[in-house]
């Protein structure tokens, strides 16, 4: 394997290699990262020709349906009532431009989560993906490459437009929130050219400074170490499914999950290529079972699910189950965690602005 990422040391669920490593506290000091930030969301850095197309289902990923002829896969869409195909590079989907761009800040740093968070993820999530198309379960996980895979996985379930769009709503109203106790806190404190209460000197904060409050609070969400350790300790498998006569099919919604991971039936699953599932599961005896399982019931059964959950786009390396794609996508979709996890945050915790929260803190609510 020629990555070195992936040679060092073996995986065991018993040694260290299963624990979760987040990697924010090592975004701080990258180049254009947070601390280069000035008081005024400015920077002397200088990115050259920053990237537009910020993709939530990475090109990497999608590429594994390309024809290899052309480099072309079949990407599936509704733009109105008919589901339509087009060939496209994957370059030229599962993308929105500036989707993960900081707002009110100078060119150089708008585009640094996309540059020093999700380029990084992407790149080792890469890596580790062509080690299970090369070796399948035979791979040899150390704990960064354990820790990567895990980190690409749950980005997907939470890097896409409508999770950025929850997360801007709640952040609107949660930054700027006060409460009784907080403003007799502040009128205590405040000096004669204050703002009158709390809630007015929360509202006199720039964007940039939300804005980057709102993104630290996002990459940690994506890099929780609970979650992740529990994904990096749970039994990890590579499917073969090429004896079927029908190829597994991905959309913008990967992910097939099941509702707690930590049940005994728990796993997710990510078609990871035409003829490969990806299974990690909570307990053994799943991935035994699914084994036993006719290739052609597992690709069905995935294809059914990341159609039907598919928002925009659905992806295959041919036309052959057309059919079935119009009969199923984008009609039943599954409920995005952050959906839950902010609707908890709002009816439960104290507001961001108040004295006595954490500022940027959301929980995991539905995942376990």
């Amino acid at each position: 394997m020629p990555s070195s990422m992936l040679e060092s040391r073996d995986y065991t669920r018993e040694n260290s290699t299963a624990i979760f490593i987040g990697r924010y506290e090592r975004l701080r000091s990258c180049q254009n990262s947070w601390s280069d930030i000035s008081n005024n969301g400015e920077s002397d850095v200088f990115v050259q020709n920053p990237p537009k197309k910020h993709h939530y289902i990475p090109k990497f990923y999608t590429k594994r349906w390309a024809d290899k002829g052309d480099g072309r896969l079949v990407v599936y869409s509704r733009p109105h009532q008919r589901v339509i195909d087009r060939r496209l590079f994957p370059d030229g989907t599962g993308y929105l431009e500036g989707l993960y761009a900081l707002r009110d800040f100078e060119p150089a740093l708008t585009n640094q989560v996309e540059e020093n968070f999700f380029k990084p993820v992407d790149s080792q999530a890469s890596e580790a993906l062509a080690a299970l198309e090369r070796y399948g379960d035979g791979v040899k996980w150390d704990v960064d490459s354990r820790t990567a895979w895990t980190r690409f996985l749950l980005s997907l379930l939470l890097r896409c437009p409508e999770d950025l769009a929850l997360l801007r709503a709640y952040w609107a109203e949660e930054s700027v929130a006060s409460d009784a106790d907080s403003e007799a806190k502040y009128a205590d404190i405040r000096q004669s050219d204050d703002p009158a209460t709390f809630r007015d000197y929360l509202l006199s904060r720039p964007q940039w400074e939300h804005e980057r409050t709102l993104f630290e609070m996002f990459q940690r969400f994506i890099d929780n170490e609970t979650i992740g350790t529990h994904i990096n300790q749970m039994h990890w498998g590579v499917i073969e499914t090429s004896k079927s006569n029908l190829r597994l099919m991905t959309s913008d919604r990967p992910i097939v999950r099941s509702a707690a991971l930590k049940s005994p039936q728990g796993h997710l699953a990510l078609p990871v290529g035409p003829s490969l599932l990806f299974v990690a599961a909570s307990n053994p005896t799943f991935l035994t079972d699914l084994r036993r399982t006719p290739s052609r019931d597992i690709v069905m059964q995935s294809n059914r699910t990341v159609m039907t959950n598919a928002v925009k786009f659905g992806y295959a390396n041919d036309l052959s189950q057309r059919r079935f794609v119009e009969s199923v996508f984008a009609t039943d979709h599954e409920p995005r965690l952050l959906e839950g996890t902010v609707e908890k945050r709002r009816t439960t915790a104290p507001p961001r602005g108040s004295l006595e929260s954490r500022s940027g803190t959301l929980r995991w609510s539905t995942v376990f």
